[in-house]
């Protein structure tokens, strides 16, 4: 990720703004590729039952369909990328975020098969902070493409048909 720069015209305070954003964004992505490592750290996957292995499955079969959907467009910071399109194909048909979703999913294996308190949190605090990226995530999308808002009102932004 490149540092922001000054254009001509843009005000310090943008810059400093943008900067910080930057730093939020960069504590997001770290903040979740720990705590997915910690979750599959402490849990016992030798002993996965078969609901968890079911669980595990779905959510890495639905993280490859997205990823393979977004190409060379895969970003894991909430920042959008210069060119981007806005990706409605695939598994976008029915939610607004199937790589976050497939990440829950993926991790919920995990509680399932090694639940506790800690793994409870750990998984939560996920959600947390992919909720952030969510938000984020969306007011860039609103700005950049001005029929976002219509695949908002027909698109679920992470359970189809339900949230």
């Amino acid at each position: 990720m490149s540092e922001p720069s000054l254009e001509s015209g843009e005000s310090i305070e943008c810059a400093e703004h943008c900067t910080r954003k930057l730093w939020v964004f960069r504590l997001l992505v770290f903040a979740q590729f720990a705590l997915v490592a910690t979750l599959v750290l402490v849990s016992q996957p030798l002993q996965f039952g078969w609901l968890a292995w079911l669980v595990l499955i779905a959510g890495v079969a639905f993280g490859v369909w997205a990823l393979l959907t977004m190409g060379r467009h895969v970003n894991v910071s909430p920042r959008l990328r210069e060119n981007v399109p806005l990706q409605t194909s695939g598994p976008y048909r029915f939610v607004r975020h199937p790589m976050y979703l497939a990440l829950m999913v993926f991790c919920g294996a995990f509680l399932i098969d090694s639940f506790s308190f800690y793994t409870g949190t750990l998984w939560l605090s996920l959600l947390l902070v992919l909720a952030c990226k969510i938000y984020y995530e969306e007011q860039s999308l609103r700005k950049r493409f001005p029929d976002y808002q219509a695949y908002c009102n027909s698109t679920r932004r992470i359970i189809p048909f339900v949230f």
